[in-house]
């Protein structure tokens, strides 16, 4: 249980403002990058990573208002100006992008383990596994906040609105009557949408990296040794040759032989330059695969610790509410 005062929920307030504001400013730069690039939206990273871009903006922007949609009569709420149907906007529409949001996230991860453990194309990506990408958040992100919608589950929640009861805690306490949204604490969508958002999603972010991190190794690997044993191969074939010539021959042949010698230190040259470039672009694929999946585990954390907090019997103090402002949006 929580036992913030108002000056304390006055500041969280205001941080929420900031952070909110930066990272609409921030994703909309990247909006803004992949609309001005060379590639622009043809290809399916760039298209999953405006989904990403654009649904946090949308979270983001309801999250700006912290409490000025909850009702007037809220107690303890810091500049409450809103009413019953503001405070459901808020909710209905934080929630939308709170979820798409992470399951972006999860589908660049698996485009980046379908390109480099298994070799499908970016054709073959487009075609059979980015539709599913991109309906499967937004159809469910919308079914989920139309039902709570109708249950009346989007109510005030400390300094902003989203699923409970109100009042707070009604469904544990029986010498409170419930107003709205009771029975969502036992509710199984409502459950289903939680284990989606803290477990589910988290889950297929750490198993897809976990695994792209362990074929990228392996592949840097195999190429290592296979460019050292092509060299290795390769000298040695050419000293058996050039020994076992008769001199007559090496005399007669030593222009054409001179021109094997150059070609094959060529394709060899040509096979390492190769086998660094695919190294690159592996471990380049790898690291921004890692970049994306450790911001958003970065900014995660906290919501899920707080959110696990509140859930439960333990004591809620100010440093994990003001990790969270600051960490999330």
């Amino acid at each position: 249980m929580s036992t913030l005062n108002e000056d304390q929920v006055k500041v969280l307030c205001i941080i929420r403002m900031v952070t909110a504001s930066i990272s609409i400013i921030a994703s909309s730069a990247v909006v803004v990058m992949i609309a001005r690039s060379a590639k622009k939206l043809s290809t399916t990273q760039n298209r999953l990573l405006t989904g990403l871009s654009v649904s946090d903006i949308i979270s983001s922007f309801a999250m700006s208002f912290t409490s000025l949609p909850m009702p007037k009569d809220t107690p303890y709420v810091w500049m409450a100006l809103g009413n019953t149907r503001t405070c459901e906007a808020q909710s209905f529409v934080f929630l939308l992008g709170a979820i798409v949001t992470p399951s972006y996230n999860a589908g660049i991860c698996i485009i980046f383990l379908l390109k480099v453990r298994y070799g499908m194309s970016d054709s073959k990506i487009r075609t059979k596994v980015e539709p599913f990408l991109h309906g499967i958040p937004i159809l469910t992100s919308l079914s989920f906040c139309v039902y709570c919608l109708k249950k009346e589950f989007f109510n005030p929640v400390g300094f902003t609105c989203y699923v409970s009861d109100y009042p707070r805690h009604c469904t544990l306490d029986p010498n409170v009557p419930c107003e709205r949204g009771e029975g969502v604490h036992d509710n199984w969508i409502v459950k289903c949408g939680i284990y989606l958002i803290s477990i589910i999603i988290p889950s297929v972010i750490f198993g897809t990296m976990t695994t792209l991190y362990i074929t990228v190794r392996l592949q840097v690997r195999r190429m290592e040794r296979y460019g050292i044993g092509s060299l290795t191969a390769t000298h040695r074939s050419s000293r058996r040759i050039s020994f076992s010539s008769l001199s007559q021959l090496r005399r007669d042949s030593s222009t054409a032989e001179q021109s094997r010698t150059d070609s094959s230190t060529a394709g060899r040259s040509r096979r390492g330059s190769a086998s660094a470039r695919q190294s690159r672009h592996v471990n380049m694929t790898m690291y921004r695969a890692l970049a994306y999946s450790g911001a958003w585990l970065i900014t995660y954390v906290m919501p899920l610790i707080n959110y696990w907090q509140k859930t439960s019997k333990i004591h809620q103090g100010y440093l994990i509410p003001l990790l969270n402002t600051v960490f999330y949006p």
